[in-house]
């Protein structure tokens, strides 16, 4: 199917992105004659960096069937002398992605969700695939009659997705960060990033911090690199956080798999943390992750808050000539009043 048949067969509102970050956009796409509401995923790469690598990524993923992938329909690629389109098109999911939807979802129903991610990861696993872009905002949220279910997106790939096309470390394991292929598994780096989701669906932050302009990638992978997860387990439930800290291994051969996860949460019943409705201050948490609070001491000896970036110079002592220099122009400023 060429550019202009699709354009042909499908209505897209440009106005507005369903989804704008990284290398792709996603609108809205009605189908013509039906009037049906799709999604529509456009990666636009220079034609020097498209060596094929999406291509076969999302016509690998079209072949994948289960319950929690959100299925590809079509997946084309349109090239010209100035870029590469791809045109990848999926169900249109209205409630959204797990992270707008976080603070709406009770504890029974956040349980069910992260087995049903887990069923979904060892789906992918048993088919010798990983996601390796798993995170909150590229899990949907489909309702059906009496509960929620997972939509994966940018699901499916057999090889390691270059660091280029990763623009967010959240969630990111150490060995993604690096140019190593060959001794990669993108399984355990699947598990890497299922224990941010956990840590992220119980206290709503994130074990290395959110990306911002005040804490960018490069801080996020020191923590990474150095292990330092926040400390604040306090709503995680106790299985979780085991599985947590085992999974946020540095050695990807010491994480555990989606299935063997899948063995400690049911053979036990996981209960509420009895302080997991205790609320979580913003200086709470930037003061246990090490952000808040600096060691630099100040002259008079309390702790700064916030170090800052831009110091004051001190001021200049006055030289004789100031001081009598603005008595003498007080002086004929009033002697020209006067005159008036």
């Amino acid at each position: 199917m060429t550019a202009a048949d699709f354009l042909s067969k499908y209505e897209i509102d440009f106005s507005s992105s369903l989804d704008q970050k990284g290398l792709g956009s996603v609108y809205t796409a009605k189908k013509k004659d039906t009037d049906e509401l799709f999604a529509l995923k456009i990666i636009e790469l220079h034609p020097l960096f498209d060596k094929g690598e999406v291509k076969d990524r999302f016509d690998f993923a079209v072949a994948l069937k289960n319950s929690a992938l959100l299925p590809y329909y079509e997946c084309h690629r349109y090239p010209n002398d100035e870029t590469v389109q791809h045109f990848i098109l999926m169900p249109y999911i209205e409630r959204g992605t797990l992270a707008d939807n976080l603070e709406e979802i009770d504890f029974e129903e956040k349980l069910r969700l992260l087995e049903k991610v887990l069923s979904g990861l060892a789906f992918l696993h048993e088919n010798n695939c990983s996601w390796q872009m798993l995170r909150a905002d590229h899990i949907l949220l489909k309702n059906n009659e009496h509960e929620i279910a997972p939509q994966f997106i940018n699901y499916g790939t057999k090889v390691k997705i270059n660091t280029a096309f990763l623009t967010n470390f959240e969630y990111l394991a150490p060995e993604q960060l690096n140019e190593d292929k060959e001794n990669f598994s993108g399984a355990a780096a699947d598990i890497w990033a299922f224990a941010v989701l956990v840590f992220e669906v119980f206290s709503g932050q994130l074990p290395f911090g959110r990306k911002t302009v005040q804490n960018p990638n490069k801080k996020i992978m020191e923590r990474i690199y150095r292990l330092e997860i926040a400390d604040l387990f306090d709503n995680i439930p106790e299985q979780y956080v085991k599985i947590i800290k085992k999974s946020l291994l540095l050695n990807p051969n010491d994480r555990p798999s989606a299935v063997e996860i899948l063995d400690l949460i049911s053979a036990k019943e996981i209960v509420k943390p009895t302080k997991a409705d205790k609320e979580i201050s913003v200086l709470k948490t930037l003061e246990k992750m090490g952000e808040a609070y600096k060691t630099e001491e100040t002259k008079t000896g309390a702790l700064a808050l916030f170090s800052r970036k831009i110091k004051r110079k001190a001021s200049a002592p006055l030289s004789l000539w100031e001081p009598i220099l603005w008595i003498s122009l007080a002086i004929l400023a009033g002697y020209l009043i006067s005159k008036l």
